[in-house]
């Protein structure tokens, strides 16, 4: 379940079909090619798209033809963090850290950082980011829950690695 949980976070392509209501257009379903690298602690990506990051109820949009980088940085085996590149040198940070509390339960942490819009209430962003969090929920009716983002695979391997290499075989 923690690794589920932290493969979600770092998936991309469901972002046309799931985060319509927070942040994604549904018309937007492209997802641009990006290649992971792999680090002695798991593995960074940048991933460049139009795709932007202002709650869809908002009435700030970035610049015509802004590119967003979102910067992935995997570390083994259960915690990523994610920057997020805003217009004006903005950033927001996000980690995800994955607990296993049983097989089947997943406690999750997620610190949050920004140096933007400071004079919005730290509980506004926790409430956004929760409700982004909520509708990466499994649901089974995902139409991109056959499609792998980029930093999916090499999360993959590189998990297999660790496992092997652990005394309990679980990483």
């Amino acid at each position: 379940m923690p690794g589920r949980q932290v493969e979600g976070f770092l998936d991309v392509a469901h972002f046309a079909w799931i985060h319509t209501d927070t942040f994604a257009d549904p018309d937007n379903q492209q997802v641009p090619d990006y290649t992971p690298q792999e680090t002695p602690f798991g593995f960074v990506a940048d991933y460049w798209s139009s795709v932007g990051n202002y709650p869809a109820s908002s009435d700030f949009r970035a610049p015509e033809g802004f590119q967003w980088l979102r910067h992935f940085e995997m570390h083994l085996p259960f915690t990523a963090t994610l920057t997020i590149h805003f217009p004006a040198d903005a950033r927001l940070v996000i980690m995800n850290a994955a607990s296993p509390v049983s097989s089947r339960v997943t406690r999750m942490f997620a610190p949050i950082a920004r140096n933007f819009d400071l004079h919005v209430p730290v509980e506004d962003v926790h409430a956004f980011n929760l409700r982004v969090f909520e509708e990466d929920r499994p649901d089974g009716r995902d139409p991109a829950s056959g499609t792998v983002a980029a930093g999916s695979g090499p999360w993959r391997r590189i998990f297999r690695q660790t496992a092997a290499l652990s005394p309990t075989g679980a990483g």
